[in-house]
């Protein structure tokens, strides 16, 4: 049976790579993954396309950016941060994995099972021994991804903070996602926001 509606993926450098695609289908690697140019000796990604893919979905994914010797040490350091910082808490009383939830200005619990941490306060990176390695060039202005964030932010761009987010082992994964709409520019002789043009993307998140 031929499929009617929607696409299973963007059809990438097609004159309108998002034709048919449903916006429930927002939501997975496989839809919003910006394709490596594997046949360039840089094997740098396709910025033009991730860029596309940014502007209209507001989140797209990059897979494979960092190699498993940098992942199991960011592994080990983050368990490590994450051990100091809810040792830190649990001083306060305050039950870490709790359904309550709490805030400090270094770490929060927004959800149960899953703490939100602060690498970066004030602009300053962390005391804690294990927040050094989250400085590593590869993670920064080396990253391969990098050229993607300077194509939608600009050359100019600064990294403004920087942060840790842990699940406890059967949390509930949460699904790939957009930190906010997109900002539409006001017709004020209107008083309507319109959907075309939008605000250009002045912020995002890296996780």
């Amino acid at each position: 049976m031929r499929r009617l509606v929607g696409n299973p993926s963007p059809a990438a450098h097609a004159a309108d790579p998002f034709i048919g695609l449903l916006p429930w289908e927002l939501t997975t690697s496989t839809v919003l993954r910006v394709p490596w140019r594997q046949k360039e000796a840089s094997d740098a990604l396709d910025v033009d396309f991730g860029y596309q893919l940014f502007s209209f979905a507001g989140v797209c994914v990059v897979e494979n950016a960092v190699n498993k010797e940098l992942t199991t040490q960011l592994r080990e350091a983050g368990l490590a941060f994450t051990e100091d910082v809810c040792a830190a808490v649990a001083s306060r009383c305050v039950d870490v994995h709790g359904t309550r939830g709490f805030r400090f200005h270094e770490a929060c619990q927004r959800g149960p099972g899953r703490l939100n941490m602060r690498l970066m306060i004030d602009g300053k990176l962390s005391a804690r021994p294990s927040a050094a390695i989250f400085q590593e060039a590869r993670l920064h202005e080396q990253a391969p991804w990098m050229a993607l964030v300077r194509r939608i932010l600009g050359e100019d761009c600064k990294l403004l903070s920087q942060g840790l987010v842990v699940a406890d082992p059967g949390t509930t994964e949460q699904a790939l996602h957009s930190d906010g709409p997109h900002i539409p520019i006001v017709d004020t002789r209107r008083s309507t926001a319109l959907t075309r043009p939008r605000v250009q993307a002045h912020c995002l998140a890296t996780r």
